[in-house]
Formats: structure tokens, C-alpha cells, sequence
């Protein structure tokens, strides 16, 4: 939990740092257009060799594409082309607490002053927030889901064992009786829900885990369970 709330942390710092980088590239493209229109032409080294420095800069943060327009300006993407700077004006890349898992921030772009446009998980590769990114997804989810399951198995052994056992008295602690309580497993509803369904879980055989997390679905018609470790998907109607 602590790692996951100073990874949070420092996805929210380099978000930061790549909107300002954003923000001064897109300043520097509209004064050397300008410094091009009065100058014959002449290019404006100095802010051409800052405004490079920056896309460097940037570049640390985050893969990006530059492309470089007739007036000089550069238009500078992410991911599947989504606009970050475009000639003198700077869009926002954002993180928010994921709809589906609080506990994990995913990113979203847009104008300033618009609306923000949710991006593939895989959309943001390189540079330190890519690393952080595939971090929070590749490692640390998997590792708190098998601790997690570890957890689970010590502690159904556990009272599997405890409850063979007799007290001094010789009473038996009996099936009901448990030395660990099982935790349910966590369920978080889509903030992007529609409906008022309320979903619960609870494990009954602790050797069935996989340590996966799961996404339950409904079209209408049919509710749809999705092991996202492998995207295998199971339709039902009752379930």
C-alpha cells in the first residue's frame, strides 16, 4: 500500500512536469514563429536550441512525436498520435483515480479548458511515467494480488488445522470455529455505472485462486465475468 501511494505520487509529479514542458513548447513555437516573421525569414537559434532542450526534456517524461510545421512550430504527440502540443497551444494530460480501481490513477488528455479524452493504458510508453505505468500494472498489482493469495492459503491452512484440535476441556473448536477470519475478497463498483446493482464475492475454496482480478460486465442482457490476467470470458444470464 505504501508503494503503490508513493507511486501515485510520483505519477502525478511527472504528469506535472510533462504539462509544463508542454506549456513552454508551445510558447517557444509561437515566438519563433513570430521572431521568423520578422526577421526575413532568419531562424531564431537560441529558442530553436531551447525549444529542442525541452522536447529532450520532455522525452524523459514520456515517448513522444514531433513533427515539424512549415511555419517552423512542432507538433508534438503521444501515444496513438493524441495531440500534447500543437503549434502555440498546449493540451493537458491528467490522472484520475482509475473508475474501476481508486487505488490506481490512469491519464487522460484534452484541452485546457475542455474535455478530457481517457487513454489506453498503453498509450503512454518510455520515459519515467511509461516506467511507472508499467510498473503499477506489470508488477505491483500482481505482486499485492499473490500476497494477497498467500495470505489466503497460510490462513485457510491454518485454521483447518486449528479446528481438528481440542481445547483442554476436550471440546473440539468445530468447522465454524477459525483462528483466522477470511477476508472477502474486494469488490469495487464502476464510478461510471449506470444501474443500482450491488455486486458481492466470496471464496469458498481457496485452492481455486489464481490471483487474477476480475471485471463483471451486462449488456442488458447477458452479465459477462472477464479473468483480466487472460481476458477469458464467461456469459451468463443467472449469474
Amino acid at each position: 500500500t505504501s508503494i503503490n501511494d508513493s507511486l501515485n505520487g510520483q505519477i502525478t509529479t511527472s504528469v506535472s512536469t510533462i504539462n509544463s514542458d508542454a506549456k513552454q513548447i508551445s510558447v517557444l513555437n509561437q515566438s519563433i514563429i513570430n521572431a521568423q516573421g520578422v526577421s526575413n525569414g532568419q531562424p531564431p537559434n537560441d529558442l530553436l536550441d531551447q525549444r529542442d532542450q525541452l522536447v529532450s526534456k520532455l522525452n524523459q517524461e514520456i515517448n513522444v512525436n514531433v513533427v515539424k510545421q512549415s511555419d517552423g512550430s512542432y507538433n508534438v504527440s503521444v501515444g496513438n498520435g493524441q495531440a500534447l502540443v500543437a503549434g502555440g497551444t498546449a493540451y493537458t494530460l491528467a490522472s484520475s483515480p482509475s473508475s474501476s480501481n481508486p487505488s490506481q490513477l490512469v491519464m487522460s488528455i484534452g484541452p485546457s479548458s475542455g474535455t478530457l479524452v481517457p487513454l489506453p493504458q498503453n498509450a503512454i510508453q518510455g520515459g519515467t511515467l511509461g516506467g511507472l505505468l508499467a510498473f503499477q500494472s506489470q508488477s505491483l498489482q500482481p505482486a499485492q494480488n499473490m500476497l494477497g493469495l498467500v495470505a489466503m492459503g497460510i490462513s485457510g491452512t491454518f485454521n483447518q488445522q486449528f479446528q481438528l484440535g481440542m481445547d483442554l476441556n476436550g471440546n473440539m473448536p468445530g468447522k465454524t470455529n477459525s483462528f483466522f477470519t477470511d477476508t472477502a475478497p474486494v469488490v469495487n463498483g464502476n464510478t461510471l455505472n449506470s444501474g443500482n446493482a450491488v455486486v458481492s464475492a466470496s471464496i469458498t475454496n481457496t485452492s481455486q485462486l489464481t490471483g487474477s482480478n476480475y471485471s463483471l460486465s451486462y449488456d442488458g442482457t447477458n452479465y459477462t465475468l472477464t479473468r483480466l490476467s487472460d481476458n477469458t470470458s464467461i456469459n451468463s444470464t443467472t449469474l
